[in-house]
């Protein structure tokens, strides 16, 4: 869910690009609801370490039972791996995205690789 919300990484930026290209500016109104949202987790984050001085895992640590907090861990990282994953994949799909439209290979691309 924050991995989600984040929306700064390169697997969200070519699912956007992706999403761009698919349905043009007809997902835009979907901005108020999830700039807010992204912004509520960004300064939750924030706040959770100005105010106890330790990350989300360390205030886990302190405040719940080994076994949660070791469960939590173990799905963060395996939605960590998943996502580094979309990354790779994401990256050349948008240089890919960038030379070949619907109608065929661009002649001006929108974006140099070089």
């Amino acid at each position: 869910m924050v991995t989600g919300a984040s929306d700064d990484d390169p697997s969200g930026i070519g699912t956007y690009a992706m999403a761009g290209t698919s349905f043009g500016y007809a997902t835009l109104r979907t901005a108020w609801l999830t700039i807010p949202l992204v912004a509520s987790i960004q300064f939750t984050c924030t706040k959770i370490g100005m105010v106890s001085g330790h990350g989300i895992a360390g205030v886990l640590r302190d405040h719940y039972p080994r076994a949660l907090l070791s469960t939590i861990v173990e799905a963060l990282m395996v939605a960590n791996t998943l996502n580094a994953g979309t990354d790779i994949l994401a990256s050349p799909q948008g240089l890919i995205s960038s030379f070949w439209s619907h109608s065929g290979p661009s002649s001006f691309p929108s974006a140099s690789p070089l």
